[in-house]
Parts: structure tokens; sequence; C-alpha cells
């Protein structure tokens, strides 16, 4: 691994195996970790893990029990790609999280690929700040859409993810399930409920999962997703609808959620800029922002 400043941890006296600090250029995407950590032991704070693999190598950024990005580098010390995991909600039915996926080679997807669904609570992921509103001194574009429903079903939940591009497109439903506060394997959602026959991949299923759970083939205007008539057309009754505007390729996310009772109050979360960001600033600019998966 070339990573400069890790020789140590590729060479054989493995003096660092965490570093502080890192930086990245942002023309040649080359990659400098920093501030060795002496010893094995995972340290507190904000850190930096390199993992050293067979043909590429990656390093995740840390912050105690947060995880900010998961790096891909290259033998030669460039940036490939990146991953941010971020925590869009929690509660019974475990935690749904936006991934969000830069790939910076020309020899690969060359884009932004997002995407949004239920997984493991345990999961290294980053959690977001909840905030008064908005910022006004910028033009934040709308670039996704996504609808998070919750279904009580038999001892746990179904989660039901609608991901809609900011014409308002339904391009995918994916499902996932929920037992004791926490998510299950997909080969798991039957014993909730045998009738989805969801542990075997069927070629109808967004077709199918898009009727049951009440997700239009298009949405109106941003100003009238919240109303709750608008997702009241699937066969079941949903405990909980979140809808999520994510703004500026996932920054600033406004979330609203409906229950039976109606519309709930709106909140807006935001996650920390990181110093990786800030120089990479430009080049994802460039990259197109699509869904990972489109089903249209």
């Amino acid at each position: 691994m070339r990573v400069a400043g890790a020789q140590q941890y590729v060479g054989g006296n493995r003096e660092s195996y965490y570093f502080r600090a890192m930086d990245i250029d942002p023309t040649a995407l080359s990659v400098t970790l920093r501030d060795g950590i002496p010893g094995a032991k995972r340290p507190t704070g904000e850190f930096f893990a390199p993992f050293v693999g067979g043909v590429v190598h990656s390093i995740s950024h840390y912050d105690n029990n947060q995880r900010y990005s998961d790096f891909t580098i290259d033998p030669d010390g460039v940036l490939i790609s990146r991953e941010k995991f971020q925590e869009l909600a929690r509660g019974p039915f475990g935690t749904v999280y936006a991934k969000t996926a830069y790939y910076y080679s020309e020899r690969g997807a060359h884009a932004i690929l997002f995407s949004v669904r239920a997984y493991a609570n345990a999961a290294a992921h980053e959690v977001p700040e909840v905030v008064t509103a908005m910022p006004t001194d910028r033009d934040l574009s709308l670039d996704a859409v996504s609808v998070i429903r919750v279904f009580v079903a038999g001892s746990g939940f179904i989660v039901a993810v609608g991901q809609y591009s900011p014409d308002g497109q339904l391009v995918d439903v994916v499902i996932d399930g929920a037992r004791s506060g926490d998510w299950i394997h997909n080969n798991k959602i039957d014993e909730l409920d045998p009738s989805l026959e969801a542990s075997i991949f069927r070629s109808d299923d967004y077709m199918r999962f898009r009727k049951i759970f009440g997700f239009p083939e298009s949405i109106p205007a941003p100003a009238m997703l919240n109303d709750a008539n608008l997702w009241a057309s699937g066969d079941r009754t949903p405990l909980l609808t979140l809808v999520n505007l994510h703004y500026a390729r996932n920054r600033w996310i406004k979330q609203t959620p409906i229950t039976a009772s109606g519309t709930s109050e709106t909140r807006m979360l935001t996650y920390r800029i990181t110093a990786q960001d800030r120089a990479l600033e430009n080049i994802e600019g460039q990259l197109i922002f699509r869904p990972a998966i489109s089903r249209r």
C-alpha cells in the first residue's frame, strides 16, 4: 500500500495501525495518512483505519463510534471510490440508512449512486444532526425523494422504501424486515408474512411491492408530498410513512412523518462536512448523481 505515511502499517514493524489525519490531493486524488498512533489498540476520538487488501486497499474514517466514510484506494495510493452510510430514521422497526457511493475512476461508474433501505442497527454509520432550518444563503437542488413506509407484520415490521427521481418518477421499491427492534435478513421476512414470498427473488417484485405497499408510479410537486391521501393507495395500512426530500446530494434532508392521524412536524437533517468532503467537493460536483438501481 503506497499511501504516503502508511509505510509503517504495511511494513514489518507495524508501529501504527491507525492515523489521526488523512489528506487528499483534490487534483491527483492521491491520499496521505499522517500522525500515526502507536500500538494496535483501537483509539478513541477521530482516526483513520487502513486495511491492506490484495488488489485494492481501504481506509475508514471514524470519530469514536461514528463512521464518516470508507475510502477505496489503488496500490499507488490514488482514490478509486468512497461510501457514506448515513442514518435517516430509527425506531422499533430498526434503522433505515441512506447509502451514497462515489466512483471517481473513469473505468468504473464515474458517478454518485444513491440508495435508501433498512439494515442492522450495529452497522457503523453517521448519525444526522437535527437543525431548525435549511440554509438560505445558497441554492439547494432537490436530488432525490425517498418514502419509508413501516407496516406491522406478525411479530415484527416490514420496512418498505420507494425511491423517486427529483421529477417524481418511481425508480425502485425494496422491502426489509425487523424483529425485536432490529433488521432481519431477507430470507426471514417470510416468517413475518409468508404471503410476500420475499425470500425468493421474482421478476415482478417491483410491481407487486409497489401495489401492496402503496407507492404511486409518479408523485406531484414536493409541496404536495405530505398529503396523507397520496399514500393511501396500498393494500395495507402503514404504521408510519416518512417522506424524505434529499437536497444537495443528501447533504440536507427535509423529513416529514405521516401517521394514521395525519401529518406530524417536519424536521431538517444534515451531516457533518469533513475535511475530505471539502477536498473532493469540486470533482464530486462533476459526477452525475443517480439512483443505484432503476427498475423503470
